[in-house]
């Protein structure tokens, strides 16, 4: 018979170990934690075994010889925010509860955990033990940290294929941790971003079907970072994958000599909002040029913000996929543009932006790209179980318009098509001053305000942001138009 006030099972008793000792040394580790963090401030700390401790990042003990799998993404993903790593490996929920009992949180002012915890209790407890043992952890931390938010990931799966008895009992695990409803507490199951199609793991993505790679730890972070992101606000410049499921693709993309990003295969949202203070709830969904063939990120993206973020209007880059090594342009990148007015929709209220004050921007192609999106019905990801509603744009921006070797008449534009400015020179031979003309028209066809500019001098890259801004500037006729909208 249990006795009063005692755990009915070990994941719930506070107890050490030195399993893998001296291959792993666990003591040594623990005291490393305890010296670094008395006194520090994080902004997120990441608690859990060997998979958060191959994350890497502080502390560092020089004799620590754990493979730092996940170092790149660490630092890319949580880098601004002072993140702290006290993963301990080998552990189970009992571990961490004694770790936390020993005061490795106490010296800390942090403002959110991540806590990944339980994979290594599969096997020797029973899922709601395991959850139990968990819970029990989160109470530990919120007990010390009352002010922080506590972000519980769900177990990772394990096992190559679906019907293997630990990734089953990981499922169940996360099937209760599901249900807890606490104001402070996060759930968060990312696990799918490990998984291929058929639920199968890769050993391109865990050789060990337990341990991520870090092609894995690049998915990971994608994933956890949008979680993040909400609570200690947005880095800009950190990207966010459009599609976390599809993140285990290998990057391989390339930045040549005049900084044009090629061969983009994981499609991401980059966001640069202007300061708290400033934000006027307007915010500039932009589309760089570049033929389909690339991004020419630089010029229409990243300098772009410094001129619009001073201003209170916010700048999101879209990374949609070129070719190569896409097979169905623009098919591809119309997808892309179109989860990414839902994840910009669904982060609105973070990122201090109006979603009706959305404006779509594009140069050339990614002109054409939101041409093609104002022309083609939104049925293209009825599936999506981000936003059952339209990708909606009540705005765009299209600069130096490239027709795409097509005629007006090949774009039939949506009776909810957004309303326009179209801006181009008449010495741009790939942006004819006629096509934009045509486009406007039929914008107001449809019933669309659609409002022209053309200035008599400049070359199909006379708009691009250089240094000290564009050969012809742009900006005064675009802003009086934002202003004519109601955006200013």
């Amino acid at each position: 018979m249990t006795k009063k006030n005692t755990p009915a099972h070990s994941a719930l008793v506070p107890d050490t170990h030195n399993r893998d000792y001296p291959m792993y040394d666990w003591p040594t580790r623990h005291h490393a934690i305890l010296e670094h963090t008395a006194g520090r401030e994080a902004g997120v700390v990441f608690i859990g075994d060997s998979i958060t401790h191959r994350w890497g990042g502080a502390p560092i003990d020089p004799s620590d010889t754990t493979p730092k799998t996940g170092l790149r993404a660490w630092e890319t993903f949580f880098g601004a925010w002072q993140p702290l790593n006290l993963g301990c490996g080998y552990d189970r929920t009992e571990n961490v509860l004694w770790r936390i009992e020993q005061g490795q949180v106490d010296g800390l002012r942090a403002r959110v955990f991540v806590l990944l915890i339980g994979t290594n209790n599969i096997g020797i407890n029973t899922p709601p033990e395991i959850r139990d043992g968990i819970v029990a952890v989160v109470d530990q931390l919120h007990r010390r940290h009352p002010a922080a938010q506590i972000l519980v990931l769900g177990v990772l799966p394990r096992g190559a294929t679906p019907d293997d008895a630990g990734r089953q009992a990981a499922t169940e695990v996360n099937r209760l941790l599901a249900q807890l409803r606490r104001p402070y507490l996060t759930f968060a199951d990312i696990g799918h971003v490990l998984l291929q199609s058929d639920g199968t793991i890769s050993p391109e993505t865990m050789p060990d079907y337990l341990h991520p790679t870090e092609l894995a730890y690049r998915a990971m972070a994608g994933a956890i970072h949008a979680h993040l992101s909400d609570v200690l606000g947005v880095v800009n410049g950190v990207p966010i994958d459009l599609w976390p499921a599809r993140a285990l693709t290998p990057i391989a993309e390339t930045v040549d000599e005049n900084l044009y990003v090629r061969h983009v295969v994981v499609s991401q949202v980059v966001p640069f909002l202007p300061p708290a203070e400033k934000a006027n709830g307007t915010a500039i969904l932009v589309c760089p040029g570049g033929g389909y063939t690339l991004l020419d990120w630089t010029a229409h993206v990243e300098r772009l913000a410094r001129r619009f973020n001073p201003a209170g209007i916010a700048v999101i880059g879209v990374r949609y996929r070129t070719s190569p090594p896409s097979t169905n342009v623009p098919g591809d990148a119309l997808e892309d543009l179109r989860r990414a007015i839902r994840i910009v929709i669904a982060h609105a209220k973070a990122w201090r932006i109006q979603p009706d004050r959305l404006v779509g921007l594009g140069y050339s192609a990614g002109s054409n790209l939101l041409l093609v999106h104002a022309s083609t019905p939104d049925d293209l990801l009825n599936s999506d179980a981000l936003h059952r509603g339209e990708a909606r744009l009540g705005h765009m921006a299209l600069l130096c318009l490239w027709p795409h070797d097509k005629p007006v008449s090949a774009y039939a534009i949506r009776p909810d098509a957004p309303d326009a400015f179209l801006c181009t020179t008449e010495e741009d031979p790939v942006a004819p001053v006629a096509f934009s003309q045509g486009i406007a028209a039929a914008l107001r066809q449809a019933g669309r305000d659609a409002a022209v500019t053309i200035f008599p001098k400049g070359d199909h890259l006379a708009f691009n942001f250089r240094e000290n801004g564009p050969e012809v500037d742009w900006t005064p006729a675009f802003l009086a138009w934002l202003e004519r909208q109601g955006l200013r």
